[in-house]
């Protein structure tokens, strides 16, 4: 299966990151494609949102444990998605002094988990689903699967999203090209 949720025994802090990381991802391809005015923007934003409430979901459920970490901007926001009110440099700052002892490949282990990012896939997104409505949206899927082009992260978008990546996590790295 193509990863497209942190591994299950990270920390919920470096989870938090990649889920933010894997977001600016996923908006700079479809930024890129609306601007090559290439149609797969649309089928790919609808893949994101789906992404998006179930990356929610999972969120929701920890929020009591988000709250105490301290790495929302606004923690009285209720309306946002918690997605969109994580504070980079609060969960970066948060990791870095947890890890700091414990485990200094934690950048490269998150860069890592970055490169290997594989969003839009249909069938990918449907094992994660958790919902009674499993068996329908499996139908749904197969639909969209077949009247949906080849999606893929554009590989120009993606060099520029990981050196961004690297340079948030101060990593001398980049990608090769």
């Amino acid at each position: 299966m193509k990863p497209i949720f942190p591994n299950p025994q990270m920390p919920l802090n470096q989870k938090c990151l990649l889920f933010y990381f894997f977001q600016k991802i996923m908006k700079e391809d479809i930024e890129n494609s609306k601007s090559q005015c290439n149609t797969d923007w649309e089928w790919k934003d609808l893949w994101f949102e789906k992404w998006k409430i179930q990356t929610e979901d999972f969120l929701k459920s920890k929020k009591s444990a988000i709250d105490n970490l301290l790495v929302l901007k606004n923690p009285t926001d209720k309306l946002s998605m918690i997605v969109d009110n994580l504070d980079f440099q609060l969960l970066y700052d948060s990791i870095n002094n947890e890890q700091s002892n414990l485990n200094k490949s934690w950048g490269l282990d998150l860069y890592s988990q970055c490169e290997k990012f594989a969003p839009f896939d249909w069938f990918t997104l449907l094992q994660k689903e958790k919902r009674r409505e499993k068996k329908w949206h499996e139908k749904l899927y197969k639909w969209i699967q077949s009247v949906t082009p080849n999606l893929h992260l554009d590989s120009n978008s993606q060099k520029e999203s990981l050196i961004e990546i690297a340079k948030c996590l101060n990593l001398s790295i980049y990608p090769i090209p």
